[in-house]
């Protein structure tokens, strides 16, 4: 473990945002997102560690699926086809597993990764961002039109949406419900009680018990339904509460492809987060198919 820190902090010496590993913050990572260090592999360079990606592996609505949480290549030795080769050994470990879905996020600027990653079959399917409000929020979520008695919110742990009909299985990997050990949900029900919205999202405090930031994951209301816009309020409007409490609230890897959820935190004054550097905080997200699955 020691090893693969050392090529953890090389590897991301110069990266877009800080990233620090100890052995003990490595272990901890690993158990926290659900990655493996048995399916983790590290390169080395005259007996020195030169790089790492961090996989995992677990079966999710009902398929096989890995995920590539984090790539890194000591800066002196990149170009000498190290990353190829950390991505044959990642392959082969999947296929290996019998993994039908492989995915991963990477920065939009980084295009270097992203092409080493589309030779090896994957391909983007969306944009992943980071939305941000700081301070207090000016005005509730909630539609003007809609009373009192229409919906009924009841808060729960990230594992309560595991078995929603609708619930998103496709996810990027960190805003899944097993990802978020600390993690709450809001289900929004309709006058039967049928749960007809969810969403993820954390809560985190500071050293002194305020509350420092509301992070947002997943937020989606079931399929079909001609409220969809008033059922993605109320979860957001619960989860954002108490409006006026002058916190950070983001989102984290949210798709761009729920334009409903994005429109609406843009509406409330939500804008695009950027790095100390002004580089625009996006991902791409990619998925590559096992071969069974192509």
């Amino acid at each position: 473990m020691t090893e693969a820190a050392e090529a953890g902090n090389r590897g991301f010496e110069d990266y877009y945002v800080n990233i620090g590993f100890t052995p003990d913050r490595l272990v901890s990572m690993l158990s926290l997102t659900g990655l493996s260090s048995v399916h983790s592999v590290v390169a080395f360079y005259d007996d020195r560690p030169a790089g790492f990606i961090l996989n995992g592996i677990r079966m999710i609505g009902g398929k096989q699926v890995a995920w590539n949480g984090g790539t890194a290549v000591v800066p002196e030795l990149r170009r000498q086809g190290i990353g190829q080769k950390l991505m044959a050994a990642t392959v082969e470990c999947y296929e290996e597993q019998g993994v039908e879905l492989a995915t991963l996020e990477a920065f939009r600027i980084n295009e270097r990764a992203i092409a080493l990653y589309e030779t090896f079959g994957y391909h983007i399917v969306d944009q992943l961002c980071f939305l941000q409000h700081i301070g207090a929020l000016e005005t509730s979520f909630r539609s003007k039109s809609v009373g009192e008695n229409d919906y009924r919110v009841a808060r729960g742990t990230a594992h309560d949406v595991r078995l929603l009909s609708f619930y998103q299985h496709t996810a990027p990997w960190r805003t899944q419900w097993f990802a978020l050990r600390g993690g709450q949900s809001i289900l929004v029900k309709d006058a039967l009680n049928h749960t007809i919205g969810y969403a993820l999202y954390e809560r985190v405090f500071d050293g002194e018990g305020s509350l420092a930031s509301i992070v947002l994951y997943q937020c989606e209301a079931a399929p079909g339904r001609d409220d969809a816009d008033e059922i993605v309020r109320e979860a957001l409007d619960a989860l954002f509460a108490p409006h006026d409490e002058p916190c950070k609230r983001t989102t984290f890897n949210m798709p761009r492809a729920n334009e409903r959820v994005v429109r609406i935190l843009q509406e409330a004054g939500f804008t695009d987060a950027h790095t100390a550097d002004g580089i625009p905080f996006e991902q791409v997200y990619m998925v590559r198919k096992g071969k069974d699955d192509r």
